[in-house]
């Protein structure tokens, strides 16, 4: 209870009762007195050991005996001007104090700001080496942005801002918060989807056909299905997989069939069906993928440009997804060994 600097007691006569006030004076430390007193002597008890303590008791800091922090001598003392809690008989012992004085020497604006009325609050921030005492209601300020140094020791009431808005804005919000509920309507889940795939930059590439992109260890293909098809025929898509080759049938007809660029594992290839977006995504496992390297092989060989050795059906006339380089990207090497 910092600023308290005094703490009375009294006692009534042949009750056995104690009454306690505490005054906030300028008294160097705590005073506690204790004296039985009657009823109706007691207010004026109260009044004279206010004035006591307050008249009596008042020391100025700069009255004080301290010692040099140098030379140990005692008396009346300069203090460092920064840290103010080291004190000098004279500027020579500072200076020869100062090679050790200056790793600690550091000034505390807050103890700073509260010394003139809570000398003694200032005086423990800067024994103790601390900035502020904060509370859990301090940090809610700060974290708002709502406080100041006034605030930081409760001398203002903290009361959250409102945000203010005009009346523009508040139809500018309005209007874009329509605006975005009418595209959403407006996008079906396969575009909202679709979009949502993002190939990395040189780690794949996509085509008006398909997407795909790739790990260390696997390539990963998306594939549209036809517009909308119904649930009787997802149950009759088919993804077929060989060393080479891979091939989606939908309702017994060849969808997409290609050649891989390079080998895969078949039985550690899979694929799924979003229901909601129509898509087929396709997870494949590289033959020769980190950690399983053909001979003399390294990352380097694992690295795919594309993903089928030519265009999937040639009369659509479709590009081909490659990527543009010939030899691997760095961040191939940093990538991740699965998505």
């Amino acid at each position: 209870f910092f600023g308290i600097s005094a703490v009375v007691r009294t006692q009534r006569s042949g009750t056995g009762m104690f009454n306690q006030r505490s005054f906030k004076v300028n008294a160097p430390g705590a005073v506690i007195a204790t004296q039985s007193v009657t009823a109706d002597d007691e207010d004026g008890f109260w009044n004279g050991m206010r004035t006591q303590l307050e008249e009596g008791n008042h020391v100025d800091d700069t009255d004080r005996i301290h010692s040099c922090d140098n030379c140990g001598v005692e008396g009346k003392m300069e203090r460092c001007p920064a840290c103010k809690t080291a004190y000098f008989c004279s500027d020579a012992c500072k200076k020869e104090y100062d090679p050790f004085h200056k790793r600690w020497c550091k000034s505390n604006h807050f103890a700073d700001a509260v010394e003139k009325d809570e000398p003694e609050f200032a005086a423990w921030l800067r024994k103790h080496g601390r900035q502020a005492v904060v509370r859990d209601a301090d940090v809610a300020r700060m974290q708002d942005k709502h406080w100041d140094m006034e605030d930081m020791y409760g001398k203002s009431v903290y009361a959250p801002q409102l945000p203010e808005y005009s009346q523009e804005d508040i139809d500018r919000i309005k209007s874009r918060k329509e605006e975005e509920k009418e595209q959403k309507k407006q996008v079906s889940p396969f575009e909202r989807a679709w979009r949502g795939i993002e190939i990395p930059t040189d780690l794949g590439a996509e085509c008006d056909l398909y997407k795909w992109k790739q790990s260390l260890a696997f390539v990963y293909l998306y594939l549209p299905l036809p517009a909308r098809i119904k649930t009787q025929l997802k149950r009759k898509v088919v993804v077929l997989f060989k060393s080479r080759q891979v091939n989606v049938l939908v309702n017994g007809e060849t969808f997409l069939q290609g050649y891989t660029l390079q080998e895969i594992v078949p039985d550690e290839c899979t694929w799924h069906i979003d229901t909601e977006s129509d898509i087929l995504e396709v997870t494949m496992m590289k033959l020769w993928r980190k950690d399983n390297y053909r001979t003399g092989g390294s990352n380097y060989d694992t690295w795919w440009c594309r993903l089928f050795c030519e265009d999937p059906d040639p009369h659509r006339g479709l590009p081909e997804a490659v990527i543009p380089l010939d030899k691997p990207p760095t961040s191939y090497f940093q990538c991740p060994y699965s998505y």
